[in-house]
């Protein structure tokens, strides 16, 4: 999807890589750490589904 300009692959990664690492340790730390990227995250994810719509709604409009 980072090839289409629909994310930057870059920070999907740091998501990734945070969910991951909270999966299965529930340590103070490791739930700090996600929470100060979690905004980005939800932000980016609302971002990425906009873009999405849109690309379905042109598609749509050329059916």
């Amino acid at each position: 999807m980072g090839e289409l300009g629909l994310l930057d692959p870059e920070k999907w990664l740091v998501y990734a890589q945070a969910r991951q690492a909270i999966a299965h340790d529930y340590s103070g730390e490791k739930a700090d750490s996600v929470l100060e990227i979690i905004d980005g995250f939800h932000a980016d994810a609302r971002a990425l589904l906009a873009r999405l719509d849109a690309r379905l709604q042109d598609g749509q409009a050329h059916t």
